[in-house]
């Protein structure tokens, strides 16, 4: 992944955890992955509006919320003990449905790079990086 995405996707990393180390959300793990699914995904709808440095400026305060929502449910699932074997099992079934948000995420960024440049993806990183 391009640098951005450190900044662009807790939720990926809150996913893997999830997936990886068995632990899992307060209300139902399949929620908490639902929910994981969707953020990386609505990320991927707001770069899709970025095309230059003035669009990439207008997007700053929403994934800027939406890495605050991300990391509180990051916050979440690290409280709560992990899935029964079961759960395990039907999240398990979700990895493709991950991969495929990963996936536009990704296509999103290397679009924007590929228009825009560089810079414009340094500058969404930048923006996100610093302290609110």
């Amino acid at each position: 992944m391009i640098s951005a995405s450190r900044a662009l996707v807790p939720a990926i990393l809150a996913a893997s955890l999830l997936l990886a180390s068995g632990c899992g959300a307060r209300r139902d793990h399949e929620a908490v992955v639902k929910d994981t699914i969707a953020i990386v995904n609505e990320q991927a709808d707001i770069l899709s509006t970025v095309h230059d440095q003035a669009t990439a400026a207008a997007v700053i305060d929403r994934l800027l919320a939406l890495n605050r929502k991300a990391m509180r449910l990051k916050g979440e699932m690290l409280r709560m003990p992990p899935p029964t074997p079961e759960a395990q099992q039907r999240l398990a079934g979700y990895q493709t449905d991950i991969a495929k948000a990963v996936g536009r995420l990704n296509a999103e960024q290397a679009r924007i790079e590929r228009e825009a440049g560089k810079g414009v993806l340094r500058q969404i990183d930048d923006s996100l990086r610093r302290p609110n």
